[in-house]
């Protein structure tokens, strides 16, 4: 916009145009509800017609534009740019004064001249009448005499809000247009243009399902029952299966505004409106001692070894000692899931625990050491024993012969057993060992020159005499007389005591520890401790001359109650051996048999020892597998569930979540989900479903205008002088010289500016050059 500083009036024309127009393209709804065609519009600007006064420059009559209160005001500057100097920039809210119209000095008198006739379009869209001051314009409808009141004018309609408020009113040239709002429609009458509701109701196919109640702008449903208003406004039916309370003991049909019910069979529950199948294996007892396989409506125990399948289908134990041909040669002892057995003398326990086989007492290398082994079922018997050996009563083992026992060896003397043979010692008085130390002979004492000295010896067996001694006496050696003998000289006398003569004998008295004095008080014999109390707690006690010694027994072996034998360790018995399996004894250790489900036998067979599940690969496959005793757990990330209770599966949120995506498509991944929306959308943060994208948001969008967003798009409403560019979705210049040619500036030269255009008065013969072209 400008304003005129002293405008000369009627008569007068400024001696060179500095106005600017300021044009915009109409947009093509405009220009529809106007029905007047681009090429129309610019045919009905007048045309310039310049009038010649004296010898005055030729001035073009400038045509009236449309003003248009929605286009931002774009300050004029001078066309002409100071010579070194760039062209100003534009800033905002700034108004700019036109220099002064240049009035003619003693304008002639002009009032006899018929403006209305030499111009006959001078007043744009109106009729000139001539008056007397010069003439008057009878402005066309929708337009309105200018300020000088010299020309007509566009008149802005939109001002006085015909539209109501119920629609945005757009100015165009000489008319206006209503863009009603949604539930509105454009009404035009002789007289005007305006916004009338629309009644929905009357259009076919508006509230399926439901009443139509026509509202101000707009229309409501109200659904029929088994029907509710989704979030597009219509009328669905409502799924009454997704309410759990609506068939709690059957299948929920949904049907077409209601619902029906139908029972689910054995092995079948309902949820959310579906018969589902009842995992019958989540009870861990269901089979007992077996594992449990979940079937379509029921399901199948497999059971463990040592365990069949009952007509009520539990697994329960088999007892294996009512078979025939179990435990032979030994005793069958039930147990839970299998058996064990006690086997007789002379077998053992197989390497699979459940039978009992023959011992080979001989390949031991222990039996029958004096003598040849031969085995024979359950048993084995010594032959061929060695000198000084004989086979036992049972046969079992060749055992030493007690020499000592026939009572004809060792006359005189002490009988030693020894093992296979025997050796004769303490021979008594007058006797002595022979070479071979099997018998004890006489020892001739009359050899000897001083026995009987003086006297005649008379050797006996054993001893001799001195004729008429007594016995324990000896003839003295004058040999007159019989002296007693003292025993207590000779060192084998009492050899473990003290000795004690006595007339015609001896005694032993206080004898060594470990021994004792003989009933006939003639030796100090061996004390056996081993018989006299529990010398040795928990060891075996072995007795030796004149003391005793303890030992122990090897690992897995007990003292026998009788202290005479290690017996072996029946560990089965104590408790938490073998937890979790069966506990097989074995001679001297124990082994761990059959483990529960989830367990297995340690390496060393003496524990049952938890099974990590984690390490299959093909359990949890998606997820994170958990290890527990005995068990595993899956757990699935977000976006997956768990499917049989070994793998995850990815949940399709497109087909379980509906309205995910509204305004959009979605589109399934992997453990999650995609909105695709459409363009001019975007995916809303933090919930579901596509919103508007606010184009008007960016900095470089309609930098030349003003921006509105739409839903989907936005509009570009230029500035004057600008124009909207399709493939640049931006404002533009635009060049009035090249659009509307002559007539801008009429018969003189029209050069385009940014956002606006100069025109140029040409060259005349006489003028100066300052006053007409460039």
């Amino acid at each position: 916009h400008f304003k005129e500083i002293c405008p000369a009036g009627h008569g007068y024309t400024y001696s060179r145009s500095d106005v600017q127009i300021s044009l915009r393209q109409l947009e093509q709804d405009e220009l529809q509800s106007t029905g007047v065609t681009l090429e129309e519009q610019y045919s009905e600007f007048p045309s310039s017609q310049p009038s010649r006064h004296n010898n005055y420059p030729q001035t073009p009559q400038l045509a009236q534009y449309p003003e248009y209160p929605e286009t931002p005001r774009v300050p004029q500057y001078p066309l002409t740019p100071q010579s070194g100097q760039e062209t100003p920039r534009l800033e905002e809210d700034v108004e700019i004064l036109m220099p002064p119209a240049v009035v003619t000095d003693s304008p002639p008198d002009h009032s006899d001249i018929n403006k209305c006739a030499t111009s006959p379009s001078i007043c744009g869209r109106g009729k000139c009448v001539p008056a007397q001051s010069g003439y008057t314009c009878d402005c066309e409808p929708g337009f309105k005499l200018s300020a000088l009141q010299n020309s007509c004018i566009d008149l802005n309609e939109c001002e006085g809000d015909p539209c109501e408020g119920k629609g945005r009113c757009i100015n165009s040239y000489g008319s206006y247009t209503c863009q009603c709002h949604s539930g509105y429609s454009q009404v035009i009458t002789q007289n005007r243009k305006f916004c009338q509701d629309i009644n929905e109701c009357s259009m076919p196919n508006k509230c399926q399902n439901g009443q139509c109640v026509n509202t101000e702008g707009s229309y409501t449903c109200e659904c029929d029952a088994g029907f509710a208003k989704s979030w597009r406004g219509l009328c669905e039916d409502i799924d009454e299966c997704r309410d759990p309370s609506s068939c709690p003991n059957g299948n929920c049909v949904n049907t077409l505004g209601s619902f029906q019910c139908q029972a689910c069979g054995p092995g079948f529950r309902p949820i959310g409106g579906r018969c589902v199948d009842v995992n019958e294996c989540l009870n861990q007892t269901i089979c007992g001692r077996g594992r449990c396989v979940n079937r379509e409506g029921s399901y199948m125990c497999n059971c463990f070894q040592g365990y069949t399948l009952s007509p009520d289908n539990v697994c329960q134990d088999v007892d294996e000692c009512v078979l025939p041909g179990v435990c032979l040669h030994g005793h069958c002892t039930n147990l839970d899931g299998t058996h064990k057995c006690t086997c007789n003398l002379g077998y053992q326990v197989s390497s699979d625990r459940k039978s009992c086989e023959d011992l080979n007492e001989c390949a031991s290398g222990t039996a029958c050491q004096a003598g040849i082994c031969i085995n024979t079922p359950g048993s084995y018997i010594c032959q061929k024993c060695a000198p000084g050996f004989g086979p036992s009563v049972d046969g079992l083992r060749c055992e030493d012969i007690d020499e000592c026992a026939q009572g004809d060896l060792c006359y005189k003397g002490l009988c030693a057993n020894t093992e296979g043979s025997f050796f004769c010692t303490q021979c008594q008085a007058g006797y002595r060992v022979s070479e071979d130390r099997q018998r004890c002979e006489d020892i001739d004492e009359c050899q000897s020159l001083s026995t009987c000295s003086n006297g005649i010896c008379l050797n006996s067996e054993g001893s001799y005499t001195c004729e008429n001694c007594p016995a324990g006496y000896h003839v003295s050696f004058d040999g007159e007389l019989c002296q007693d003998i003292d025993e207590c000289a000779v060192p084998t006398t009492c050899p473990q005591g003290k000795c004690t003569n006595t007339d015609g004998s001896f005694k032993c008295v206080t004898c060594q520890p470990g021994f004792t004095v003989s009933d006939d008080e003639q030796e100090c014999e061996d004390v056996d401790e081993c018989s006299e109390g529990n010398l040795c707690p928990g060891q075996l006690c072995v007795n030796t001359p004149g003391f005793y010694t303890c030992r122990s027994c090897r690992a897995g072996f007990q003292l026998s109650e009788d202290s005479h034998t290690c017996e072996d360790i029946d560990e089965c018995q104590a408790p938490g051996v073998c937890l979790g399996g069966v506990c097989i004894n074995t001679e001297g250790s124990f082994s761990c048999m059959s483990c529960d489900p989830g367990f297995s036998v340690a390496p060393n067979g003496l524990s049952c020892e938890d099974v990590n599940e984690c390490e299959d690969a093909s359990l949890c496959l998606g997820g994170q597998c958990t290890n527990t005793i005995g068990s595993y757990s899956c757990s699935c990330p977000s976006g997956l569930e768990l499917v049989d209770g070994t793998s995850c599966r990815d949940i399709n949120e497109c087909l379980t979540m509906a309205g995910i995506c509204v305004g959009g498509s979605c589109l399934n991944t992997k453990g999650s989900y995609r909105c695709m929306c459409p363009d001019g959308f975007t995916p809303t943060d933090g919930r579901p479903g596509c919103q508007d994208v606010d184009e008007c948001s960016r900095d470089d969008v309609c930098v030349r205008g003003e921006c509105v967003d739409t839903d989907g798009s936005f509009l570009c409403l230029c500035e004057a002088g600008f124009k909207f560019n399709t493939d640049s979705a931006d404002c533009e210049d635009q060049d009035e010289c090249q659009e509307f040619g002559s007539s801008v500036c009429g018969t003189w030269s029209c050069k385009n500016t940014i956002g606006s255009y100069r025109c140029i008065m040409p060259c005349q013969p006489g003028m100066l050059s300052r006053d007409c072209g460039e």
